[in-house]
């Protein structure tokens, strides 16, 4: 439950950094 929520925030940050 929590694990998956952190690994979603995980991701958006990553992919935002990637874009960015």
């Amino acid at each position: 439950m929590f694990g998956d929520a952190m690994i979603k925030w995980i991701r958006i940050t990553a992919v935002e950094h990637y874009t960015a």
